[in-house]
């Protein structure tokens, strides 16, 4: 057994780390050692705060009970891959031409900047006109590289994170009743956020999109679960972009001059 909660959890008092104390005590009349393990605040912000220590026990049971309704069937967990899936498939469809289009693009300036290269070096253009000529290709070259990286890793990383989340649903409970210290924490930090011990009782938020497991309308509705998360994973806080949620102006083909 290792702590793994240390330094996730908050005194609600005084607002000091909870951490982990063992203690061993061998009783000589039945020859057996007993460990009990307690969670308290570590007094380290104030010597004043009141809360008492409650058993690692009780405060597991609090913790994993609450992350435990996050847990999906495998029923569940099998639909939700498949409409990942299929939304993902329709994704790459539509948005494919917009990839050609940029490719096609990018191969044209690249042979631009061919041909001007050849005109320096046969000096029908001066220094001057080289450098302004070669500096605005290279930067409309830059931009459609941009959109291309893009385009292409929305592609993988929105499904790539959709599909993990499923994977912490449907496994949580494994992972509560068997995982190891490090599957067990990266879970709970996964998961949860703002974790506040107070007068015994454990609080916390659950992170999104985790916590729209809690809600029945997505419980019920794996289609409306699925679209809920693919969005979370595409909107612009999460770090993530997927094609057809990207700005207007990187829906459609850069307008350039590449003749």
């Amino acid at each position: 057994w290792k702590p793994f909660i240390n330094g996730i959890i908050k005194c609600g008092e005084c607002g000091a780390a909870i951490t982990t104390t063992v203690k061993k005590k061998y009783y000589k009349r039945t020859n057996r050692a007993v460990e009990y393990r307690y969670n308290h605040c570590t007094h380290n912000l104030t010597t004043n705060c009141s809360q008492q220590p409650l058993t690692a026990e009780e405060l597991e049971q609090q913790l994993f009970t609450s992350i435990e309704r996050i847990n999906i069937d495998k029923e569940t967990w099998d639909l939700g891959i498949l409409l990942l899936k299929e939304k993902h498939k329709g994704e790459v469809v539509k948005n494919f031409g917009y990839l050609k289009e940029y490719r096609t693009q990018l191969t044209k300036l690249e042979e631009r900047l061919a041909s001007l290269i050849d005109l320096r070096a046969d000096k029908e253009i001066t220094k001057e006109q080289f450098a302004e000529r070669k500096g605005s290709i290279l930067n409309d070259k830059a931009k459609i590289e941009s959109l291309i990286k893009d385009f292409e890793a929305s592609a993988t990383n929105w499904i790539e994170q959709a599909e993990e989340f499923l994977n912490i649903a449907f496994n949580c409970r494994e992972i509560i009743e068997n995982g190891t210290f490090e599957e067990k924490r990266n879970l709970v930090l996964r998961v949860g956020q703002n974790f506040i011990l107070m007068n015994g009782k454990l609080s916390f938020q659950m992170k999104q999109p985790y916590d729209a497991l809690l809600k029945p309308e997505f419980r019920i509705n794996v289609m409306a679960l699925v679209d809920y998360v693919r969005t979370y994973f595409t909107s612009p806080t999460s770090d993530f972009f997927v094609l057809d949620t990207l700005p207007q102006e990187h829906l459609q083909p850069l307008q350039l001059d590449i003749s």
